[in-house]
């Protein structure tokens, strides 16, 4: 799936270091995501995009660019039903760090309400981890 290979890449980038690009080329290539509606290239844009503040210590640019990569997540998974833990795990991290444990909760309780929906409320499949 396109998202995987995202975090793939990202995960790569992370490993090996890779150079940065300036925030003029990251800009653009948001923008070039938007026109050709390549939502893979849209969803690298934005992690490359959290790095790039991350490193220069921009916390809201950073979770801004996180939550439109879980939108986007989620619009590329097919709803809150397929988006994974790791998929947001991101974002949490970043959450956590800067103390927003009430909007880390209200992340991850966001994600199984989604899947409680999708799945109904008494399906073994909507509980992530196993009760017995």
């Amino acid at each position: 799936p396109p998202v995987d290979r995202v975090l793939y890449k990202m995960r790569e980038k992370s490993r090996k270091g890779t150079l940065e690009r300036p925030l003029k080329a990251l800009d653009r290539a948001v923008v070039m995501a938007h026109k050709t509606g390549d939502k893979e290239m849209m969803l690298e844009a934005h992690f490359d995009l959290a790095v790039y503040w991350e490193k220069h210590e921009e916390a809201e640019a950073v979770v801004k660019n996180l939550r439109l990569a879980v939108e986007l997540i989620t619009v590329m998974r097919g709803g809150k039903l397929h988006v994974t833990i790791e998929d947001v795990a991101a974002l949490a991290r970043v959450l956590e760090v800067r103390g927003k444990l009430s909007q880390v909760q209200e992340l991850y309780a966001d994600l199984l309400r989604g899947k409680i929906l999708a799945l109904g409320e008494h399906s073994a499949l909507s509980v992530p981890v196993s009760l017995s």
